[in-house]
């Protein structure tokens, strides 16, 4: 999953320390078992709470990026 951090955008790496509270440098430093806890399990969260809170509407843009970011760190579970 360390490897994937790297296909990730700034904005999205801005993203996750924001809502993970954690430093671009603390994230980097995570080990692998830290990254699914601390992050990949918030940002699934946070997709399933915005999903979910919608009402059948459009996905918020804060969905949208949890979206993309646990595609790109699930696929790297795989």
């Amino acid at each position: 999953m360390k490897k994937a951090l790297q296909e990730l955008t700034e904005s999205q790496i801005e993203f996750i320390c924001n809502e993970c509270s954690v430093t671009e440098e603390e994230l980097h430093n995570m080990e692998e078992d830290q990254l699914y806890d601390d992050v990949y399990e918030t940002m699934c969260n946070i997709e399933i709470d915005e999903v979910c809170s919608k009402e059948g509407g459009e996905d918020t843009e804060r969905c949208e990026i949890a979206s993309d970011i646990v595609t790109i760190l699930g696929n790297a579970i795989r």
